[in-house]
């Protein structure tokens, strides 16, 4: 005995059986379409809806362009002075600085000076674009040399040239490497990307914020293309009528692991303008010693 649906009916023909099956079969095959179809869109809209990004404003006519946007944000020849707090990090150890600073773009100059918590500021340091002046009171010493990346790496660890660590914290691209040929603009996520070439090496890639022009990113390489730093800059402040980051983070490969990180505690324009500032003279008594 057999029930089917609570009640007992005759057997079909197989034929009849076998259409009845057929056309339930299909029935379910459209509904089944029509129901996917329907989770298909609902699917599409809202990952459109989550995923969508406005599209980035159009990017400059030309390289040329672009760069001059960049530089004309630059404090280029305007003197800036205010307090910084500096810290070093590398496998040697850490160690963090108050520096009572004024730098300048360019011509490309910086006065350094330790602010300890009390006593003796630990130097007094000058850059210009011809000389490096170093005072240690402590030590009695008085260092001229160049402003070259190997004496201040015997120094200070910061194997950078003195011209490239004044643009760095005034947040301006450094001077373009010698041997550049071309120049390339592109888009990079949500930030424009130029890219400078010597033949067909990369040397430089810079980041910049479509809406500001502002840095946000420098990628920095030797002359066959090795990296040798990256620098991150922060928001920017604008102090009359110059804009700066609020801090600069230097990433070096070289010596590896090694970060310097500098956020400005306050910054303004110097009203001098003569460039004094930057002449460091060794005191009375105390001879120095020139490096090369």
């Amino acid at each position: 005995m057999r029930y089917i649906n609570r009640k007992q009916k005759e057997p079909q023909a197989e034929g009849e059986t076998k259409h009845r099956q057929s056309g339930h079969t299909a029935a379910l095959s459209i509904k089944t379409v029509r129901v996917s179809a329907f989770f298909l869109a609902i699917f599409v809209i809202f990952a459109g809806c989550a995923y969508y990004t406005p599209p980035l404003p159009k990017l400059p006519l030309s390289v040329d362009d672009l760069y001059a946007r960049l530089m004309h944000n630059s404090s280029s020849g305007i003197i800036l002075e205010g307090i910084a707090r500096v810290r070093v990090t590398s496998p040697d150890g850490a160690y963090t600085r108050k520096i009572a600073l004024v730098l300048r773009h360019h011509p490309s100059s910086l006065r350094m000076d330790a602010v300890p918590l009390f006593g003796t500021p630990d130097f007094f340091l000058t850059l210009t674009k011809k000389s490096l002046k170093l005072y240690l009171p402590r030590e009695g010493q008085f260092y001229i040399g160049r402003p070259t990346e190997k004496n201040l790496r015997d120094f200070f660890t910061i194997p950078l040239p003195a011209r490239d660590a004044v643009a760095l914290m005034t947040g301006t691209p450094p001077e373009t490497p010698r041997g550049v040929t071309t120049m390339e603009a592109s888009r990079d996520g949500s930030e424009y990307r130029l890219d400078v070439f010597d033949g067909n090496t990369l040397r430089q890639s810079l980041w910049i914020d479509p809406a500001s022009y502002h840095l946000t990113k420098i990628a920095t390489r030797t002359t066959d293309g090795t990296p040798l730093y990256e620098t991150r800059f922060g928001s920017y402040r604008k102090e009359g009528s110059v804009i700066y980051p609020e801090s600069v983070t230097v990433s070096l490969q070289t010596p590896p692991d090694t970060v310097i990180h500098i956020s400005y505690l306050s910054l303004e324009v110097r009203k001098e303008t003569t460039g004094e500032i930057f002449t460091l003279y060794p005191p009375k008594g105390v001879m120095p010693v020139f490096i090369d």
